[in-house]
């Protein structure tokens, strides 16, 4: 068996993933925070297995499955998970959908180099990307100040899923931080 160093954000997500019983599911709430299934492709990693594999931005994975084996991807964080557990098993094939064509790709047993978020639709998904233009420009307080007050929204819900949509924004504003080496900020 090979053994893969995970990118530190990478082991941060399993190790907040396992003291978490937190699950992103697709439960309507609140008309304002509505999560769907799967997780959207953010970024595909150079050279990794999943662009040799056809993946690319904006496609939505929605499960996968490794011979008799096969769940659900509800979270970022299921994506990770079943990486690091199924893949150096064999060959992972994922289900989901390129603009709304339904699709498989199959995963070997190397590091996949997949970036996802929740799948968001409507305002929050409109309240999110602003956060991630703030980023794109450089902005970086700006966009960890939008993506937090969108956390504190999210978890000011009664609703499981929003607490969880809370809990990943949180990760997701102290990765970006995290990544540009803004550690004060933190």
């Amino acid at each position: 068996m090979k053994l893969r160093i995970l990118p530190f954000s990478s082991c941060w997500i399993l190790v907040l993933f396992s003291f978490s019983s937190i699950w992103l599911n697709p439960v309507d709430s609140s008309p304002s925070i509505k999560l769907f299934p799967g997780v959207v492709i953010e970024t595909v990693a150079k050279n990794s297995v999943a662009e040799r594999a056809g993946i690319q931005p904006g496609d939505v994975l929605l499960n996968w499955v490794r011979e008799d084996a096969k769940g659900q991807l509800e979270s970022p964080f299921d994506l990770s998970l079943w990486e690091v557990e199924e893949a150096p098993l064999g060959s992972v094939t994922v289900e989901g959908l390129r603009n709304a064509e339904r699709r498989k790709w199959i995963l070997g047993p190397d590091a996949w180099g997949l970036h996802t978020r929740p799948n968001l639709q409507g305002a929050i998904l409109d309240s999110y990307q602003e956060g991630k233009a703030l980023s794109v420009a450089g902005r970086f307080n700006e966009a960890a100040e939008h993506w937090l007050q969108l956390a504190v929204e999210a978890g000011t819900s009664n609703a499981a899923q929003n607490h969880s949509l809370a809990f990943w924004l949180r990760f997701h504003v102290a990765e970006m931080l995290g990544n540009e080496r803004l550690y004060a900020a933190i």
